[in-house]
């Protein structure tokens, strides 16, 4: 079996004396394909002084921002910056990109719309092609100093839920990473949506590279396991749901109707609070399926069915916010020690 495992870099709370460069050579250490940081100012230390310090702390780490998006970053800003953390890297960066979340709620505005979208990611993308979708004060055309520099084009990873921002990643990503949960069923749904786009554009599906944002837990103790990963669980389904009048037509009618409660209930007060009210209402049922908690054969049976699906890529996502340091240490630890020696 083979599939790259990506741990959140996590820098909460404040208050413990360990930053990205320690961060990021603890995960080499222990095993981890790759990190990734998340793009979300008032919740995190900027992402691209965090990414800085984890090239410098890392040698064959594989690193990502997981994810950014053209909101509250013109997509020139973005597309230097990716140039500038592939380039220093050695090739080792990815870019995550994303219509926005709570980066956007937390100014006031929202994320992205379709079309829109869908036109700034194909600007960084020939941004990172060499090309020139810029424009100077006088209409001439622009492009990036990275063009002049002897070096491949960072990959681009669009993180995505529904079959519209999917079909665009499929369009013009080089790869698309679905966030629809753990469960083989929405995988292997988003897996066609992403397929189909490619064919439907002319583009070989083979050469699409697919992932999955997951919640994973290795544990005996599983209802410790559920209220880890129930913050971020309730935060991801809610996407489902949060920026159209109904959820996806495809989920079955429990998923539907949870992911209406949870868009409707939440705050970004409560973002990725596993103690706040809308979070609680999540059942053990549909966490058990939503994320991989149980023990060690179990987390690497249900990472196989991923694999089979055509899954080659997993960002294994952090606890809930409310979750102390050593807890969520002791989460990525045990998937280090118990999961990642049974990968290739």
């Amino acid at each position: 079996m083979t599939v790259e495992l990506y741990k959140h870099l996590r820098m909460r709370p404040f208050a413990v004396k360990r930053g990205p460069a320690e961060l990021a050579r603890q995960a080499e250490e222990t095993g981890w394909y790759g990190g990734f940081l998340s793009d979300s100012q008032h919740f995190s230390p900027e992402t691209w002084v965090s990414l800085g310090q984890a090239i410098e702390g890392s040698s064959t780490l594989s690193l990502a921002v997981g994810v950014t998006n053209p909101a509250t970053r013109d997509v020139s800003v973005t597309a230097s910056a990716a140039a500038a953390a592939y380039f220093y890297s050695g090739g080792r960066f990815v870019l995550g990109l994303g219509r926005g979340d709570s980066s956007v709620h937390k100014i006031g505005r929202k994320p992205v719309a379709l079309e829109e979208f869908e036109l700034r990611v194909t600007q960084i993308q020939e941004y990172l092609s060499g090309g020139t979708p810029g424009r100077d004060t006088d209409g001439s055309p622009v492009g990036l100093w990275a063009a002049d520099v002897d070096m491949a084009k960072p990959p681009m990873d669009l993180a995505a839920t529904g079959p519209k921002v999917i079909a665009i990643g499929a369009r013009h990503a080089e790869r698309v990473s679905f966030t629809v949960s753990a469960d083989p069923v929405r995988i292997a749904w988003a897996i066609e949506q992403a397929k189909a786009a490619c064919r439907d554009s002319g583009k070989d599906p083979d050469s699409l590279a697919m992932g999955a944002y997951v919640h994973m837990v290795v544990t005996d103790d599983i209802s410790y396991g559920r209220d880890l990963v129930r913050g971020l669980a309730a935060l991801a389904h809610r996407f489902t749901a949060m920026n159209t009048a109904k959820p996806l037509a495809d989920l079955s009618e429990n998923e539907r109707e949870t992911a209406t409660r949870l868009s409707g209930a939440y705050r970004t007060q409560d973002h990725a609070l596993g103690t706040s009210e809308y979070a609680q209402t999540l059942s053990d049922e549909f966490l058990d399926l939503f994320a991989i908690i149980g023990p060690a054969s179990y987390c690497i049976e249900r990472i196989s069915a991923l694999v089979e699906l055509g899954i080659t890529r997993l960002w294994i996502m952090p606890p809930g916010r409310e979750t102390g340091a050593e807890q969520s240490d002791r989460m990525y630890d045990d998937i280090g020690r118990q999961v990642i020696p049974h990968l290739t």
